[in-house]
């Protein structure tokens, strides 16, 4: 048996108000992560999948539950992900310092807006970038897990589309049932 250290955390604040609720559907979990250090950094893995290729603007079956995985190769560049006939849409950037993820044209309830539409994360060279969607939730691991970040966003009536400012080879696959032993 081999020690593995596998981590599920919380997405959502149980006060926050969330479009979901009407649905009585709050909180959930992240997807299971496996933890593991390097050079005293802590890494977070998502579990390998299968992928087919894609290039710049692409319409996804099951966009909102797929698995997105490309090489940023230390350059800048902007995705927007999803849309619908209010143009909502949620972004990804990263300009050779910081990556943001935009949720200002998403719809928010008033308690959302209190904790601002924009996440950023600081990392100088981005060499890989994973994405994971399951409907309302995003987690982006950055250079196989050395920063992650997750959030919740909510584009009602949405297209699944994929639009990139430059040329991306982007893997995408529809995972499967995760069985951690």
């Amino acid at each position: 048996m081999t020690d593995r250290t596998i981590l599920l955390a919380w997405i959502g604040q149980p006060d926050l108000t969330y479009p979901t609720d009407e649905y009585k559907w709050h909180s959930m979990l992240t997807m299971p992560r496996e933890l593991h250090i390097e050079q005293g950094k802590i890494y977070q893995n998502l579990v390998a999948l299968q992928t087919v290729q894609v290039e710049n603007y692409a319409e996804i079956v099951q966009l909102d539950r797929a698995y997105i995985k490309f090489d940023a190769q230390q350059q800048s560049f902007k995705l927007d992900f999803f849309n619908n006939e209010k143009g909502e849409t949620l972004m990804l950037s990263y300009d050779g310092k910081l990556l943001y993820l935009d949720r200002a044209n998403t719809e928010q309830t008033d308690w959302m807006k209190k904790f601002d539409s924009q996440r950023y994360c600081e990392i100088a060279r981005l060499e890989q970038v994973e994405i994971f969607f399951d409907r309302s939730v995003c987690e982006i691991f950055l250079n196989r897990g050395e920063k992650a970040m997750t959030s919740r966003f909510f584009i009602r009536d949405r297209q699944n589309v994929v639009k990139s400012d430059r040329t991306l080879s982007l893997e995408i696959a529809q995972p499967k049932a995760i069985q951690i032993k």
